[in-house]
Order: structure tokens, then C-alpha cells, then sequence
């Protein structure tokens, strides 16, 4: 693996920057929304919420049903025995995860960094595993609003949904390439996740890991596979 300093982004036409854990803190969010489910159903529960984010990483990196959330809103009511359906618990899931996002921000550093790529003329995207609804209530917070609109900010801000593919799948990074004509070698990167690593490493583009002590049960995987890595995004120079 390369030492950040190495990475020549004047060489880079597209720089590319996965939404949740990598530009928002809000992986551990994910958890306590899990918790405040369970506790909902439940009452007071003693679940080890460490190993249980765990699971659901996993199950998210291995399920390839389109409708992931609804599916794992489906696994945990098995597991749980809720005794509801998926659709009212994935409801429930994202009402709790509504108020919980206004108290997300960004990655250190994140909203300078972004910027400066822009007045370089790079062309800067936004691509997540995330649903266009997820997205929807992060570019409507004001806390990220009001040190960057990602909506003017971002060239493209693109889905899943909308190439019908989730990360590890490079799809999302093809159809980027293919909007903006470019190579892999003019693209770089940024995920905090092993299936995103995954998906750039696959489209042949230069993978930045980007630490996030939640994708710690994948290290290995993710440090075989970047090309860099970062715990901040003032590590890199500009």
C-alpha cells in the first residue's frame, strides 16, 4: 500500500466519495437505530450492539437482493420475532433513523477538502449504497447544509437504484466513468467500507480506504485491496 502523499491528483479528472462512514459519520448511527428498534418491540434489551453492527455489515455485504434494507428489516424480524412485517418495521427504521440523521456531520475535514477539488476543476461524485430516500434526508440537514451544499457542491450524485447494481459490483463506478468519459487511471475513489473497496478495485480505479472503526472486522480485506489510506481527509495535500 502507498503512502498517501504519493497520490498525484493532478492526474485525476474524477474523484469519487462514498456517502455513509466516508464523507457522514453515520455508520454508528446504524446500530442505535437497530437498538431503538429492538427496544421498541422488545423493551429493554441487553443485545451486544458491537457484534450485532457487525452482522448486519456482513449481511449487507453478502445479501444481493436490491431491497437490502427491507430484507434485513426481515432478517432481524425472524431473528427477534417481532411478530410485525419487514414493511412496517423498515417504516419504523426509517422514522427513528430521520431523527437521528440531524445530529450527522460530516468527516473531518471532508466539507474543505471537496471544495478545493472543485476549484481545481475536478469533477467530484458522490456515489452510495445508500436509497434515494436515505440520501434525501442527508442533503435536507441543515447541519451539513450549512457547511456544504452537496447538491451544488457534487458533479453527479448517483445510487445504487440507479443502475441496479450494489457495491462490491463496480456498476456505479462504470456508469461514472461512461457519464464522464473517462478511464480508471483519471479516477480515484474514497470508501471506508470493504464492499466499496471492493466495487473500485474491480472498475480498476485507485482506491483511497478512509479509516472507520466500524469496517475494523474487515481491515485486512480492505488494506489488501486499496491502494491508500487515510484516518483523515487533512492527510491529503492539495
Amino acid at each position: 500500500m502507498k503512502n498517501i502523499s504519493e497520490l498525484n491528483l493532478s492526474q485525476k479528472k474524477v474523484v469519487i466519495f462514498d456517502l455513509d462512514g466516508t464523507l457522514i459519520d453515520s455508520i454508528g448511527m446504524w446500530g442505535e437505530v437497530d437498538r431503538r428498534i429492538i427496544q421498541h418491540y422488545l423493551g429493554a434489551s441487553d443485545i451486544d450492539i458491537s457484534a450485532h453492527c457487525i452482522e448486519r455489515t456482513n449481511f449487507i455485504t453478502v445479501t444481493n437482493n436490491p431491497n437490502i434494507y427491507l430484507e434485513w428489516c426481515r432478517y432481524m424480524n425472524d431473528k427477534f420475532g417481532f411478530n410485525d412485517t419487514a414493511e412496517n418495521i423498515l417504516a419504523l427504521r426509517r422514522q427513528i433513523a430521520q431523527q437521528m440523521i440531524v445530529e450527522t456531520d460530516y468527516r473531518p475535514y471532508a466539507e474543505i477538502l471537496i471544495p478545493k477539488l472543485k476549484a481545481m476543476g475536478k469533477i467530484v461524485v458522490l456515489a452510495t449504497n445508500s436509497t434515494h430516500h436515505h440520501l434525501r434526508e442527508c442533503l435536507s440537514k441543515a447541519i451539513l447544509n450549512e457547511k456544504m451544499d452537496m447538491k451544488e457542491t457534487f458533479d453527479l450524485i448517483i445510487t445504487f437504484e440507479d443502475v441496479g447494481a450494489r457495491k462490491p459490483s463496480p456498476a456505479i463506478h462504470l456508469e461514472i466513468m461512461r457519464r464522464f468519459n473517462a478511464s480508471p487511471s483519471e479516477c480515484v475513489v474514497f470508501e471506508d467500507e470493504l464492499q466499496g473497496v471492493q466495487a473500485g478495485y474491480a472498475a480498476g480505479i485507485e482506491v483511497v480506504s478512509v479509516y472507520d472503526k466500524y469496517s475494523d472486522q474487515h481491515r485486512d480485506e480492505i488494506e489488501k485491496l486499496a491502494n491508500y489510506k487515510i484516518k483523515c481527509f487533512s492527510e491529503i495535500k492539495i
